[in-house]
């Protein structure tokens, strides 16, 4: 087994060096063109902008940046988004999205993800920043916000149904805007 198992290794090998030595060699197809080096900076170091050949007419190749990179643009002032602590938030999910509170306090428009326990308890859908456990049954914990057009059940996830409350037992992150305190989940936006 083993004579075997050393006989199919060094096969596997050889195809391998096989196949790295024709990829290397330009003798494979002798009508291929090389391609050309670009040393249009006017320098000796050539710049690499392209790899497609000149007469290919059709090529989307990405374009390099010539000399170290670019820098990103400068943070905004805080005179020029009306003070803060000068972290701008884009409501884009980093790791889960925004928190219920820090969704509460942004003043970012557009669609946010926002992530918190959903719950139900009969005054209507809330995302929670936790479940908070109460005498008899879970509350809804930390900061919350009402939701407009969620159904629990139908989000995927594990969902409790207890004595007139409905909660997810774990975090969701939904996709929305907020409209005057209230989390609308958009109807064409998943998460």
């Amino acid at each position: 087994m083993a004579k075997k198992y050393w006989m199919s290794m060094t096969a596997v090998f050889t195809v391998i060096i096989m196949l790295s030595a024709a990829c290397g060699s330009s003798e494979s197809d002798p009508g291929a063109e090389e391609l050309p080096i670009n040393t249009d900076s006017g320098d000796e170091t050539p710049i690499t902008e392209s790899a497609c050949l000149p007469d290919e007419p059709e090529c989307d190749d990405t374009i390099g940046v010539s000399d170290g990179g670019q820098d990103l643009p400068a943070p905004a002032d805080d005179s020029e988004t009306g003070g803060g602590s000068g972290e701008i938030s884009t409501g884009m999910p980093v790791a889960g999205g925004l928190s219920v509170s820090d969704a509460l306090a942004t003043d970012a428009s557009g669609i946010l993800a926002v992530s918190g326990y959903g719950f139900e308890d009969g005054d209507g859908v809330r995302l929670c920043e936790s479940l908070a456990s109460g005498a008899e049954r879970y509350e809804c914990g930390g900061a919350s916000i009402f939701v407009e057009n969620l159904d629990l059940e139908a989000t995927g996830a594990d969902v409790v149904i207890h004595d007139g409350l409905t909660y997810t037992q774990e975090e969701l992150t939904l996709f929305g805007e907020l409209v005057e305190g209230v989390f609308v989940v958009g109807d064409t936006v998943t998460g």
